[in-house]
């Protein structure tokens, strides 16, 4: 098990890792919480930085205590160690389903238990997670359990509140790992809880196989004798999942309502980000609709007008380049679609003009 010092240390060497210290109303314990900004895979060479991914200590009553996390792991060919012809040669112990949502670990602070995400103990899901703690009895009983007999549980926070691409029908705590106070894992089988990840009985032939050809699953979660883990997502998955990250950026909403592909995406989106996207969606069609009416009117009428003086009079129109190839023959909708496409092609334009729009 990682202490203290070799986290603090990991913190001074490398820049991707963090410490903050968290308070909690009501209770004088310290609390210090570790994680990481982004995946330096050099700095995740070192097998115990790889535990600075949510790793909690708690100072309480002159007492240290250390809430391990779930160590940060890699997919399968993402690093030499995880490449498929060195992973062939270990041994595997445990196959899980890879859940889609957040992690969730609860800890014991102050006599109460409270469930934290990899950094928080105050955003949506750690607040979710809380919820739900607090009214399954089941739950709270195989947590204070847990911790009576020195065992660390993880949860996954998966369903409808909190979807990132697959499609659950309620939220739930689901158990995804149990660690033992000198950091090994132990088979979640053994434990009577009855919310678990589902695990499997593969080979890792049959598992690189399914993970090309699985719909609606996020992939597995392997685990090998020698305590190392890896990932195999799903290529269902990680398509579905590209879809869906696209909707954080102005740029690719936009260039999917101007091209009418946002529909495709919206299956795979909660309901609150459907609504955002969808008032976007409203504004921009008016917005196009507006000038596509407007420009073909204008096109008809500089049929039958000197060129000069037609010219004079829309050069100023902020679409004169797509009124002049109306003029020559060209699809008005179409030009206007690539006008637009090309204009707003970088984040803080299709941002800006986004806004604009809303307001």
């Amino acid at each position: 098990m990682i202490s203290k010092i070799e986290a603090d240390k990991l913190v001074e060497k490398y820049e991707t890792f963090y410490r903050k210290e968290i308070s909690i109303q009501g209770c004088d314990a310290k609390i210090f919480v570790y994680n990481y900004l982004l995946a330096d895979k050099e700095a995740f060479k070192d097998p115990l930085a790889r535990e600075l991914r949510g790793l909690t200590i708690i100072h309480e009553n002159a007492k240290e205590f250390i809430y391990p996390s779930i160590p940060k792991f890699f997919n399968i060919n993402e690093l030499p160690e995880t490449q498929e012809k060195v992973i062939k040669l270990k041994t595997i112990k445990k196959i899980s389903r890879k859940e889609d949502g957040s992690m969730i670990q609860p800890v014991m602070i102050c006599g109460d238990v409270k469930m934290k995400t990899k950094q928080s103990f105050s955003n949506p899901q750690a607040v979710m997670a809380q919820e739900i703690f607090e009214d399954d009895e089941d739950l709270k009983f195989f947590i204070l359990d847990c911790f009576d007999n020195n065992f660390f549980p993880m949860f996954e926070l998966v369903g409808p509140d909190n979807r990132i691409v697959l499609d659950y029908n309620t939220n739930e705590l689901v158990l995804i790992a149990v660690r033992s106070s000198d950091g090994g894992f132990i088979d979640i089988d053994k434990f009577s809880y009855k919310n678990k990840a589902e695990t499997f009985h593969l080979t890792m032939d049959e598992m690189i196989h399914q993970a090309k050809t699985k719909k609606d699953e996020e992939g597995f979660v392997v685990k090998f004798t020698d305590e190392s883990i890896i990932k195999i997502k799903t290529l269902d998955y990680v398509t579905k999942h590209r879809m869906v990250s696209e909707t954080d950026s102005n740029k690719s909403i936009l260039s999917r309502i101007l091209q009418e592909e946002i529909d495709d995406i919206y299956p795979l989106l909660s309901d609150k980000k459907i609504k955002e996207i969808k008032e976007i969606e409203k504004v921009v069609s008016d917005y196009t609709v507006h000038y596509i009416k407007q420009i073909e009117q204008i096109t008809k009428a500089g049929d039958n007008n000197n060129r000069q003086s037609f010219v004079a009079e829309h050069i100023k129109h902020p679409y004169f380049s797509v009124i002049m190839s109306g003029i020559k023959g060209h699809k008005i909708k179409e030009t206007l679609i690539t006008y637009l496409l090309k204009k707003y092609n970088r984040e803080e334009k299709a941002k800006k003009f986004i806004k604009e729009l809303l307001s």
